[in-house]
């Protein structure tokens, strides 16, 4: 059994306002590009053929996520408001489980500065089962970006805790620095996993898991960038600001504890970006426990398969496999399999 817990697919309301609005046309064929170069596959757009690659690729069940779209769809695409786009996102979902319920799950997208959201998560957790929650990194742009571990997020972590739903972060379609990060495929390449890095990295320094110590994330991604900057984070905190006269009290670091040991207690990661080292990476620093398996299929047009034969390159021990592939996802998303 292969659970992919890192996968996107369009409504068919999201992909009618798309036609609406002239950002798409299908009869064009695809790849198409829109601004900012955020690309759009095929297999992102026809939901039942990327779902025939799905089986093709050897994935049993595929948890559906979007929280870094949300805010895009509401200003560009639906023009209304984000938390009535929440609820249209989900309930497209909640159509493709009804029509394959044994291929699909589905994961409930918020924005954690906005607490109206909950009037569409309570119900989606208690009443329809949704088995995580969804949100990017970062939200806003230039100046104006707002990281995660913002004051106004904590009422998203403390409902998390309190439902025991783990948070899945997926960096925005268009992240921090974008400005430069044109040409080359960079914003995807580059862009999406040092916003995931950054934001991360905020939270644990601002000691959001000391507050929340029941919280718990996915990094997607392999963790983005985090795991290359840990060492960094860690001599920073070390150093903090012992010695300096009066410091300033918004700086000063407040996490308690070493920046690695929150891999270990309150992040999970995923082991999309085609990378066997990053995978042996993820295992020493997060855990086997604590390792989800994840594709991006959808926007990212390449069969599960090959993200199936990394993991069992790197990782031999059936028994290891068996916790990536579908126990640690079965266990923090309570799929009851």
């Amino acid at each position: 059994m292969v659970i992919d817990t890192h996968r996107h697919a369009y409504g068919e309301r999201t992909r009618q306002k798309f036609m609406e609005r002239g950002m798409v046309d299908p009869a064009r064929g695809f790849p198409q590009i829109r601004e900012q170069d955020v690309f759009l596959y095929e297999s992102y757009w026809d939901t039942e053929g990327s779902l025939a690659g799905q089986r093709a690729g050897g994935v049993t069940k595929a948890i559906l996520s979007g929280g870094s779209q949300v805010e895009t769809l509401s200003r560009n695409v639906f023009r209304m408001d984000p938390v009535d786009v929440m609820q249209i996102v989900f309930e497209d979902r909640l159509k493709l489980i009804a029509q394959h319920p044994e291929d699909f799950d589905t994961m409930v997208d918020a924005n954690p500065f906005d607490e109206r959201c909950i009037r569409v998560l309570e119900p989606a957790i208690d009443q329809h089962g949704a088995k995580a929650i969804s949100i990017a990194t970062s939200y806003g742009t230039g100046m104006e970006r707002k990281f995660l571990d913002a004051p106004e997020c904590d009422w998203l972590f403390g409902f998390a805790e309190q439902k025991g739903v783990v948070i899945h972060a997926h960096p925005p379609f268009v992240p921090f620095g974008a400005e430069m990060l044109s040409g080359y495929r960079l914003l995807e390449a580059v862009g999406r996993p040092f916003d995931t890095a950054l934001s991360f990295s905020r939270m644990i320094l601002a000691g959001v898991f000391d507050r929340h110590p029941k919280l718990q994330m996915v990094a997607v991604h392999m963790g983005g960038a985090l795991p290359a900057v840990l060492g960094r984070l860690e001599f920073n905190w070390r150093l903090n600001y012992e010695g300096i006269a009066n410091p300033p009290p918004d700086k000063v670091l407040k996490n308690e504890h070493t920046p690695f040991s929150y891999l270990k207690t309150n992040l999970y990661t995923d082991t999309m970006g085609f990378s066997p080292s990053g995978v042996r990476q993820a295992v020493e620093l997060f855990g086997i426990d604590r390792l989800l398996f994840g594709t991006d299929y959808g926007p990212l047009p390449f069969s599960p398969r090959e993200h199936i034969d990394i993991v069992k390159d790197v990782i031999p021990d059936p028994a290891d496999q068996q916790k990536v592939f579908s126990g640690n996802a079965n266990r923090i998303f309570r799929l009851g399999l």
